[in-house]
């Protein structure tokens, strides 16, 4: 709060070296255009006002010092202040920051648009005209402030926000090295954006700096739409919020205030007079105060009902001109130049007299500002509608002789009612702001500028400002605005016959649709850019976009509907002759047919194109090419060539700082190592997958289900859960189905693990609705049918063993050995069902035989545990037990763990001894889930409620040796905590 009152008394002599020290808007080097109005107020600590003793804010007081504290011993934070007009944030915050010493630079965001960054600039000007030898005293910082003061080094200027951000960060946290520093920022409601954006990436620097950032804001000033409200949300979820709400005072507080403004205790009648107008507001209690000081403490005076009426009886009580004067003044901003004042008709002693009025504060420099914010929006209500809009224009011109900021000179301009010339202002300020990076601001302006867009007019110039608005939007990352930006642009483009540019919208609005998943219509859109660039000849740029069309339809399983679409490709480039374009198409051909079984043609096509990239030095090509081969390989069925070959990808793309491209093979090569049994080695590689920092959603996807997978199969279902559910939403997220099914499966898997059989059905019949859809995919989709076809009939289902069957047997036409064995499987589960075992060991027998040559250790033992299960009633119980075995050591070889204790439980159904066919291990871990002696013993005291200090005292143990087994127990059972302990000791029959 800026009052003048008791409550944040202001000497205006004090303010006189502000504008000495520090030319707001002006840059180190004098410029040659005019003064420029609505500037933001910066100063140093040695130029804040003096600040009394604060009433009823002891604790906020208190909790700013405990920063302050922590800052100063290099845990610096960022705190947001917010509270309504009036209720005393920048006083608070004044007396805190004067009580610790910091050195403190301090704006406040005009309300008046202008240049993005201009706060943060004020702020650092402020800082080099206080010392003008630091950027020799520290070299390194000049190339942080040249990004943002072009006069440092006017070619160092750039339109990269993040560049800008991470600049200003490093600025701040290089003058911090001085010693403590606060850096204050008012009246952030009317902050840009690309200011707000510097905050957000300050929270991070303050952190472990000496450096405390305070930002103030009227709450009463944030609608839902706010950016306010966005950074709040950004800094929640990063855990670095950190708020203050600055509540009104009570009754007994502002009695204590209005006894200071008065100069003598305040009556009971008084008190309660003042505080059901003002209801607790510093400011208003003030002006009442003052009412009453200058009435004489009349009983019978009537107080004004609020600060409106308050200001504006002082205002009435003044010559016509001086009211004239402020009613222009008010219009310029809460910071105003007199000079500017003085060239709309205003006299010199009328200068003087708005000077002495006490509404307003000079800095004895020719710049003022009003007493406070709600002292200037008082007076601007009371103007005229006639007068506004007359004073707005010769604002306006004004400000654009002087060269002010565009935004300024447009906002004076639609508040004149000049939609024209404000129009083309806006189009100027969003340039102006795309030259520093400030994207969200240039959106703005853009979409100020098109909503007042009349219709018919510029036809081509609005098209140009819709392609910008949709570049500037998909910069900062808001895709449904940059989405309807470029439709638009496209229906603009197309009228007037720019195939080109055209293409170049379609293209763009393809990729906002992809960022919000709208995969269908973003493939129709592709498509239609491709038709806008083969129109005008750009048959390169055509064919780049359905190579992008067919890639997408490969990876939704659509391969029928690729390969057409390669087709016309490959002509497209090679009429164009971009030869890197026809080594990708025929890349991508040969691997969608070895996808759609036709290996004999497909893996040579592929490797043909590897070659060609590799001769023609083309990396990028080369990289794609690589991944390619590999991933037909997979769908060969060679997974160990598979597997050489994805180590041989990743190597060139490292080799060649394809970082991308080698977590893509990476993330590829843990499903391969997966199905070969390789399951540490994976889970390794999963985990640097998602610490990379180049990952795309595509290898985290790959990476989380993988990873949730090998947790499942070795039954850590509550490990496995939240990687499964990650992978099936960022599948989804991008229509990658090889993940989508595979999750929803292990989901399913998942299910049936937790004893959950109607919803692992239940999934199960989802995921073949899933594959319904897809043109047949025969490769990633075959184990996990297989499991589904034994699930359904392990449960009763025959629907789902038709399903899988019927899907199994359309796969198996001319496919290899792997989805014939599936098929085998398939029709074994169905004879299951009908309890022909005769017929199902037949089945399984000729399973086992066609994988028998495949190194997938995980499907065969589950084929063999499946075989088993029908040999035994089928009277070969002997070679039931052999596969038992052999299931049971594969099992134990990968940490199967549900599956070993499957196994076991089938000998011993058998009626055979667990002990004698399989050891000893798995005669223990069959009767008690795998705990040892003493760790049932201590699991059973556990569910009785003991803690680790009365088990160890039952026990004769140490409590250390007490948690090392509760531990065990923990990791072996899958659970988080010994209440889980205790439930899922139950659910084994561990406690009886």
């Amino acid at each position: 709060m800026r009052s003048g009152g008791p409550h944040d008394p202001v000497d205006a002599a004090r303010l006189a070296p502000v504008r000495a020290a520090s030319d707001l808007d002006q840059p180190l080097s004098p410029p040659s255009i005019a003064v420029v109005a609505g500037c933001p107020f910066a100063v140093q600590n040695d130029a804040v006002p003096a600040v009394a003793e604060l009433v009823g804010r002891e604790g906020e007081l208190a909790r700013l010092a405990e920063l302050a504290a922590d800052a100063e011993t290099g845990h610096g934070a960022l705190l947001l202040v917010s509270g309504e007009a009036g209720v005393g944030k920048t006083a608070l915050v004044r007396a805190a920051l004067a009580a610790t010493g910091f050195a403190t630079l301090e704006a406040a965001s005009p309300e008046t648009p202008g240049a993005p960054f201009r706060v943060v600039e004020a702020v650092l000007r402020s800082h080099l005209r206080r010392r003008p030898a630091l950027l020799e005293d520290q070299p390194g910082l000049r190339s942080y402030l040249a990004c943002i003061l072009p006069e440092l080094a006017p070619q160092a200027r750039v339109d990269n926000p993040d560049a800008v951000c991470a600049a200003v960060a490093a600025a701040f946290a290089e003058i911090a090295t001085e010693g403590p520093l606060a850096i204050l920022i008012d009246d952030l409601q009317w902050s840009d954006e690309a200011t707000l954006d510097v905050l957000r990436l300050m929270s991070e620097v303050v952190e472990g700096s000496r450096m405390l950032l305070i930002g103030l804001y009227r709450s009463d000033s944030i609608p839902r739409s706010h950016p306010i409200r966005r950074l709040r949300t950004d800094l929640r979820r990063s855990g670095r919020l950190r708020e203050m709400a600055l509540e009104p005072l009570d009754a007994e507080n502002t009695g204590r205030l209005l006894s200071r403004v008065l100069g003598a205790p305040a009556g009971p009648d008084e008190v309660a007079a003042v505080y059901a107008r003002a209801e607790g507001l510093p400011f208003f209690i003030e002006e009442l105060g003052s009412t009453l000081r200058d009435a004489g403490r009349d009983p019978a005076l009537t107080l004004p009902e609020s600060v409106r009426d308050a200001v504006l009886a002082r205002v009435n009580g003044l010559p016509d001109a001086t009211r004239q004067a402020l009613g222009t003044a008010a219009l310029i901003g809460q910071r105003f130049d007199l000079s500017l004042v003085a060239s709309l008709d205003v006299g010199r002693g009328t200068l003087d007299e708005l000077v002495d009025c006490g509404l307003v504060l000079d800095d004895g420099q020719g710049r003022c500002s009003f007493r406070h914010a709600l002292v200037r929006e008082a007076i601007c209500s009371d103007l005229s509608w006639s007068r506004r809009r007359t004073l707005h224009r010769l604002l306006a011109e004004g400000l654009e002789a002087a060269g002010a900021a565009p935004s300024t000179i447009a906002s004076h301009w639609l508040a004149a009612g000049d939609h024209e010339r404000g129009r083309k202002a806006l189009l100027a300020a969003a340039a102006a702001a795309e030259g520093v990076g400030a994207y969200r601001d240039a959106a703005v302006a853009l979409s100020q500028a098109l909503d007042i867009w009349p219709a018919g007019v510029d036809a081509r110039v609005r098209a140009r400002a819709l392609e910008r608005l949709g570049r500037a939007a998909g910069t900062y990352g808001d895709a449904v605005v940059a989405a309807r930006a470029w439709d638009e642009a496209a229906v603009a483009l197309r009228a007037g016959g720019d195939h080109r540019r055209l293409g170049m919208a379609r293209r763009s609005l393809a990729s906002a649709l992809e960022l919000q998943g709208a995969w269908d219509r973003a493939l129709t859109v592709r498509q239609e850019a491709a038709e806008a660039f083969a129109a005008g000849g750009e048959l390169g740029e055509a064919a780049a976009e359905r190579l992008l069309v067919a890639a997408r339809l490969r990876s939704s399983a659509s391969f029928s509907g690729a390969l057409s679409v390669l087709g016309v490709a490959g002509a497209e480039a090679s009429a164009s002759g971009r030869a890197d374009l026809s080594v990708r198409i025929a890349a991508l051909d040969g691997n969608l047919r070895c996808r759609c079984g036709d290996a004999e043609h497909g893996l040579p096509r592929v490797r043909e194109a590897l070659d060609l990239a590799l001769s023609g030095g083309q990396v990028g090509a080369a990289t794609e090419a690589y991944q390619r081969l590999a991933d037909s390989l997979e769908h060969a069925g060679d997974y160990r060539g598979a597997r050489e070959t994805y180590v041989e990808a990743t190597d060139f793309c490292q080799a060649n700082g394809a970082s991308t491209g080698a977590d893509l093979c990476l993330a590829c090569l843990t499903w391969v190592l997966r199905q070969l049994g390789e399951w540490d080695r994976a889970v390794e590689i999963c985990r640097a997958v998602l610490a990379s920092p180049t990952g795309t959603i595509h290898t985290q996807a790959v990476a989380h289900d993988v990873l949730g997978t090998i947790e499942l199969y070795r039954g850590r279902a509550n490990r496995a859960r939240p990687h499964l559910v990650s992978a099936s939403a960022l599948a989804r997220q991008i229509d990658l189905f090889a993940i989508e099914f595979d999750s929803c499966v292990a989901l399913a898997r998942l299910d049936a693990l937790n004893g959950e059989t109607e919803a692992a059905v239940a999934r199960a019949a989802s995921a073949m609705e899933r594959w319904e859809r897809t043109d047949c995919e025969r490769h990633y989709s075959v184990p996990l049918l297989r499991w589904m076809a034994t699930l359904g009939a392990e449960l009763g289902s025959a629907t789902l063993v038709q399903s899988c069957t019927s899907a199994l047997a359309r796969i198996a036409a001319g496919a290899g050995a792997e989805a014939l064995g599936a098929l085998a499987h398939a029709l074994g589960e169905t004879a299951m069902l009908e309890r022909d075992h005769a017929g199902a060991a037949a089945r399984f027998r000729q399973a086992l035989a066609l994988t028998g040559d495949l190194d997938l250790p995980m499907e065969r033992a589950e084929i063999e545990r499946r075989a088993a299960a029908a040999l035994a009633p089928a009277g070969c119980p002997a070679e039931a037990i052999e596969l038992l075995v052999s299931a049971y050591r594969t099992a134990r070889r990968l940490g199967a763990v549900p599956l070993a204790r499957a196994v076991a439980a089938q000998v011993s159904a058998l009626g055979e001894k667990v002990e004698r066919r399989l050891g000893q291990i798995a005669a223990v871990r069959a009767e008690h889930g795998g705990l040892s002696r003493r760790e049932l013993e201590i699991t059973r005291l556990v569910a009785a409620g003991n803690t680790s200090r009365e088990i160890a005292r039952s026990l004769s143990l140490s409590p250390r040796t007490v948690e090392m087994h509760v531990h065990n127990v923990l990791v072996k059972l899958d659970c988080r905590t010994r209440v889980d302990i205790t439930r899922r000791a139950s659910e084994l029959g561990l406690l009886t």
